[in-house]
């Protein structure tokens, strides 16, 4: 096929673009020695580099969204920690009857209520608050985690506030 039959299409289209992509412009000519096979080398040059530099854009601006992303969850998973944590602090018990077992002393002792009613009239069906106790770190996972389960929590003994 000679270089008069080409079409346009034969010159710009996408046909052999990918294996082409790597060669230099100076391999490409030498690949496609007339002129209109010189045009289709550059044409499709252009068209990878172009390609290429789309591509790298695309990916900085991806990486850009993605550490937005985590420094928004970040900045909201701090907020709903520090709630967490204040409002432990409000419905921390002030009276002074609860002691722990001197063992004990070093955990947190926290009051869990799952409450529930009887739509209909109202009564409490859910069985009486418990102790359970938490190491800080299991605490901190709570406070963190726990209200979206429905507990209600009460600190019966702080250990940081004890010691």
């Amino acid at each position: 096929m000679s270089n008069e039959n080409l079409s346009d299409q034969d010159l710009l289209g996408i046909s052999g673009v990918e294996a082409d992509l790597e060669l230099t412009l100076n391999e490409l000519k030498a690949k496609y020695p007339d002129l209109k096979a010189n045009k289709k080398a550059a044409a499709i040059k252009e068209l990878g580099l172009d390609e290429l530099a789309a591509e790298k854009e695309r990916a900085k601006d991806k990486a850009l969204k993605a550490e937005k992303e985590r420094a928004k969850r970040l900045a909201e998973d701090k907020a709903a920690h520090e709630a967490n944590v204040k409002r432990a602090q409000v419905e921390q018990r002030e009276d002074e009857d609860y002691r722990p077992k001197l063992e004990e002393a070093h955990l947190y002792h926290v009051e869990l209520e799952k409450p529930y009613h009887d739509s209909r009239s109202g009564k409490k069906l859910s069985p009486p608050a418990y102790i359970q106790m938490f190491t800080e770190r299991d605490y901190a996972d709570f406070c963190k985690h726990g209200k979206g389960h429905g507990y209600q929590q009460r600190v019966m003994w702080d250990p940081t506030k004890y010691e």
